[in-house]
């Protein structure tokens, strides 16, 4: 997918390519380049407002099976409300399974267009309501939602280990 690589961002996280959400906002609207959005908040997170066309995969299973019929030109952004624990642990999962699957073949990779996005939900949301259907942002620690926190968290960490 020569050409099609999205301007990174600057991050102290070496192992993650880190997209703003203008960058996103462009590509989305460009709707020319395969991209599958990757929420990796939880249910309640993303049925309070969501990306347009974003997927909800808050644990490794639900990513697994999203993307068994995804074409490796797909550009691969996950997200959570702030970017900070749950997308970026999903995404170097995902990393981290494609190199395995992929060992014989080195260095290919099966998804080799991974990306988080800056600021996660919060920031595009502040920067683009335009784009997120409903139109709202609910918070992870939401008034009212403990079980429903603890309950994600317990799969999320049961998935790909205690990286959140």
């Amino acid at each position: 997918m020569e050409g099609c690589e999205l301007r990174l961002e600057e991050d102290c996280r070496p192992d993650l390519r880190v997209i703003a959400a203008g960058t996103l906002a462009t590509v989305l609207r460009a709707s020319d380049l395969p991209v599958f959005v990757v929420d990796a908040r939880f249910g309640y997170e993303y049925d309070g407002g969501h990306i347009r066309g974003a997927v909800n995969a808050p644990a490794a299973e639900d990513l697994h099976r999203l993307t068994l019929s995804l074409p490796d030109t797909t550009l691969l952004v996950f997200h959570c409300e702030f970017s900070e624990c749950r997308a970026p642990a999903l995404c170097r999962w995902l990393r981290n399974e494609d190199r395995k699957a992929n060992a014989e073949n080195f260095p290919r990779l099966s998804f080799p267009h991974l990306y988080v996005l800056k600021g996660g939900y919060a920031a595009f949301y502040a920067e683009f309501p335009d784009l997120c259907e409903p139109c709202g942002y609910v918070k992870m620690k939401e008034e009212g939602r403990k079980r429903e926190r603890k309950e994600g968290l317990a799969r999320v960490r049961k998935g790909y280990g205690r990286l959140v």
